[in-house]
């Protein structure tokens, strides 16, 4: 055979062996997982702490690269891996599992076939100094400040900080990841409550500095070293500054410092009261006007007040003044007889009382006779819709805030508009009658109370409160609105003429007008006097 000859059938023979050890190569490395590192297109980390990041950068790809490369098999572990939370590593479609500590000699990479191996002491440096191993360093944040107050626990964020902590590679770093106070934060404290701060990991020494405004304006200090030892009669605004210090104590491995300012909000438990009730109960009638007082409050405090008796707008009205809040509930004219319950919501507590509710509608109808032309003017569905939605856009610019006065016991009080008593009382049935009446049965409840002239006739505010509206309104002629503020309005029909003008303050029990015949009155001097509060009419 000739040298020649020898020469093809190695070539042929290679040839022929060459898919066998391709098809053995490719075998192997899905078997074991393993890959052509230097090959390799990208790398992802994902962390016990559930952060993912994904590299393709050439010296990132070369940084892993050589990291597997240089690791060397191991027969049994180097510690136990019970308990260890790995970070998962997916080298192109392999994936191996890193078993890491802060100490280089013990961090090993698990592979799909099950083995380990051992990364070299200087791989494993490069490797736990790298941001992705940030998890690793549970010293390597800020320890965190909370303000404790029962089992409410609020994180207080630093306004400044500097914090080191040390590597592997013997270097230390400066903590950024810890969020600073972009805004004043406030926090609750509760006054029945056990309150304290809470550091994750207690200071070497803190300063706790705590100081709050009097009535007069002036800043001064509270002496009490303590949260604990706040002690306050109504709720208080405080203003705190904490500066701690943790020392590099000996082995240590962190170290800074942190200054923390921020308010906390003293809140003493509101006490709800209203007004009338004895042992939780009350009895009323339709059309009254409950009065609520929630006392030991704050402009922040979640206050609400529901009932399943039909009623009007059920909210408060802080009085700073007072640190008290106010509500007024009118119970609907035409709301059913029965027992009902009322629930007041104030801050973290709530108080139910149960309402007896009584129907006092005046007996009998009275049936008044309209012209045709009267009806279709003043009377008719249409033109109560229309007098009706004029008085509901008043309402909308009512004050919020109470323009009430109360008298000496606290009580708010409403005056007697008119001399003499009501020829209409609230809640009377009235029937209208006219010869034209299409689909009307003419039957209509008093919303207020109409007075006939008695003596100068002189009409007087409810209340004290500002005035909204004064001028001609329809089928209620010259008419006077008064705004007293917490969404209750009162209503001055059928005068004469108005006797104040629209911005004016007005007392309780001072003239408005004087009754007369302007708008549908059927010829005789009277006023109607009407008060809602928000869309609700009630008895005043």
């Amino acid at each position: 055979m000739t040298i020649e000859n020898k020469k093809i059938k190695t070539v042929v023979a290679i040839c022929l062996l060459l898919p066998l050890i391709l098809i053995g190569y490719f075998t192997f490395k899905l078997v074991t997982g393993t890959v052509e590192f230097k090959d390799i297109r990208s790398v992802t980390v994902r962390t016990p702490d559930g952060n993912e990041v994904r590299f393709e950068d050439k010296a990132d790809l070369q940084f892993y690269s050589d990291l597997l490369e240089h690791a060397e098999f191991l027969s049994e572990p180097v510690r136990s891996l019970e308990g260890n939370t790995p970070a998962t590593v997916l080298v192109d479609d392999a994936e191996y599992t890193f078993y890491l500590t802060q100490s280089p000699s013990s961090c090993m990479v698990g592979s799909a076939d099950g083995r380990l191996r051992l990364l070299t002491n200087d791989d494993a440096v490069r490797l736990l100094v790298r941001n992705e191993m940030q998890y690793l360093y549970a010293d390597g944040i800020l320890p965190t400040l909370a303000v404790r107050t029962g089992v409410y626990l609020n994180e207080v964020l630093p306004e400044s900080y500097s914090w080191q902590y040390k590597k592997p590679d013997d270097r230390y770093y400066f903590d950024e990841t810890t969020e600073k106070s972009a805004a004043p934060q406030t926090f609750n404290l509760y006054s029945d409550f056990e309150k304290e701060l809470v550091f994750s990991v207690e200071p070497s020494h803190y300063s706790l500095d705590i100081t709050r405004k009097t009535d007069d304006g002036e800043t001064v200090k509270v002496a009490a070293g303590s949260l604990a030892n706040l002690s306050f009669g109504q709720d208080t605004l405080l203003s705190v500054e904490i500066r701690a210090k943790w020392t590099q104590a000996s082995g240590g491995t962190s170290y800074g410092e942190a200054v923390y300012r921020f308010s906390l909000l003293y809140d003493v438990p509101a006490v709800v009261e209203l007004a009338g009730a004895e042992g939780g109960y009350l009895r009323i009638c339709t059309g009254d006007l409950l009065f609520l007082t929630a006392n030991y409050t704050n402009e922040n405090e979640l206050l609400s007040v529901t009932t399943d008796c039909k009623a009007g707008n059920l909210t408060f009205w802080y009085d700073e003044s007072a640190h008290s809040s106010y509500a007024i509930v009118p119970i609907a004219a035409d709301a059913a007889e029965g027992e009902y319950s009322l629930t007041v919501k104030a801050g973290r507590g709530e108080i139910t009382y149960a309402l007896d509710v009584r129907d006092e509608k005046p007996d009998g109808i009275r049936t008044i006779e309209l012209s045709d032309e009267d009806y279709a003017r003043y009377a008719s569905p249409e033109a109560d819709a229309e007098l009706e939605e004029q008085l509901a856009a008043f309402r909308e610019k009512a004050a919020g805030r109470s323009l009430m006065t109360a008298n000496a016991f606290g009580n708010i009080l409403f005056a007697a508009p008119c001399a003499g008593e009501p020829t209409l009382k609230f809640g009377s049935t009235v029937m209208l009658h006219a010869d034209v009446m299409p689909g009307d049965s003419g039957m209509r409840t008093m919303n207020g109370a109409v007075y006939e002239a008695h003596g100068d006739g002189e009409v007087r505010a409810i209340q004290s409160g500002v005035v909204l509206f004064a001028g001609e309104l329809g089928a209620a002629g010259n008419a006077v609105v008064i705004s007293h503020g917490m969404g209750v309005c009162s209503y001055y029909f059928h005068l004469s003429e108005c006797g104040v003008n629209v911005g004016d303050q007005v007392e309780s029990g001072a003239t408005v007008g004087k009754a007369g015949q302007s708008g549908l009155t059927l010829g005789k001097d009277c006023a109607q006097i009407m008060a809602s509060a928000g869309d609700v009419y009630f008895r005043y």
